[in-house]
Formats: C-alpha cells, structure tokens, sequence
C-alpha cells in the first residue's frame, strides 16, 4: 500500500490536465422556479422560504464596465424599509429578493445603490434586469478569492492526491506569476 501511495504521489507532481466546472443556478432560474411550485414546495413552506420574487440588478459605468463590490438595495418605497441587500460580483450583477421569508411588500419597490443619489423602479427577473449605469470608474482589486469545492466521494478517492498536488501547483503559479496578488484561498471536500 506504501508503494501505491508513493507511485500516486509521483505521478500527481508532474501536473496534467485539471478540469472543473461552473454550477450557477441563476443561470437556470425557470427550472427552478418550477421546482418551487412542484417539488420544493412541501420545503418551501415549511422553512419558511420562498424564492420567488427575484430582482436581478447589473451594474456597470458609462462605458459598459461592470461595477464590483458595490452594494445595492431593494427598498419599499410607501414604507421606505429596506427589503434585501446584496453586493454586485466580478460581473457587477446583484441579486435583490422580496418576499424571500415573508409576504410580498407589494409592487411599489425600488432599486437603490449606495453612495448613488438615485432611485429605480425595481422590475422583476421575469420581465428582464435592472440595468444600472453608476458615475464611477471601474476598478480593478488586487484581492483574489478562490474556493475549490471538491467531490471526495467514495468514487474520487483515487484523484484526491492527485487534486491536492494540482490545487497546490495552481496556487504557485497563480502567486508567482503576480506577487502583489491579495491570494485567498479555500477548499471544501
């Protein structure tokens, strides 16, 4: 058993080919709202959550750059509470949310954006996104944050010392190739 584990570990330093994927599930929003209605909805009612009433929000600059780390609010205007608050990704998309644990706070909603003097009427995902334009520039961040979330199932076992050698030479090579890099870094098995 030593010499197999040995043999793996040698073999897993000369790195190949690491493949991943992306799971977004806002990309596959109609498949889940019919689970809302069909499966989910036992669950739904019984945590007490409901994500049906989604605002999609993109933010970007006069010159169609997306705008990071900017927070973004869902606000009802007849009682002017804030409703949800979320902060835009590397794609400056938010994603605002009423009635996600109690009832709808109605249809006279906004979409407001911190540090921006402006409010805008809130349409729902169904009826497209609340495009956004803010007067900032775009910035770039040196902080990177990574998170490998990994299947280490039964039927991964004889990757996962080969996974731990490519994350770690993945890693050198992303802190190599630029030092002044803020590199976070995570994993989930």
């Amino acid at each position: 058993m030593a010499a197999l584990l040995e043999r793996e570990i040698n073999r897993s330093k000369s790195t190949r080919l690491l493949t991943a994927g992306e799971v977004n599930d806002f990309k596959k929003w109609t498949m889940w709202e019919d689970y809302n209605k069909a499966d989910f909805k036992i669950q739904s009612e019984k945590w007490g959550l409901f994500a049906t009433r989604r605002y999609c929000v993109q933010l970007q600059n006069s010159n169609f750059k997306a705008i990071t780390g900017q927070t973004a609010y869902l606000i009802n205007r007849s009682s002017n509470d804030t409703l949800w608050t979320a902060v835009s990704d590397n794609t400056g998309k938010a994603e605002l949310w009423d009635a996600f644990t109690k009832p709808s706070a109605g249809n006279d909603l906004a979409i407001a954006v911190k540090n921006e003097s402006s409010q805008y009427s809130a349409i729902p995902f169904s009826q497209g996104i609340n495009r956004i334009v803010v007067n900032r520039s775009c910035t770039i961040s040196n902080k990177v944050e990574i998170a490998f979330v990994v299947d280490a199932t039964g039927s991964m076992q004889d990757e996962i010392l080969y996974l731990k050698e490519e994350l770690k030479d993945i890693l050198t090579n992303i802190a190599r190739k630029d030092p002044s890099l803020d590199l976070h870094t995570g994993s989930v098995f």
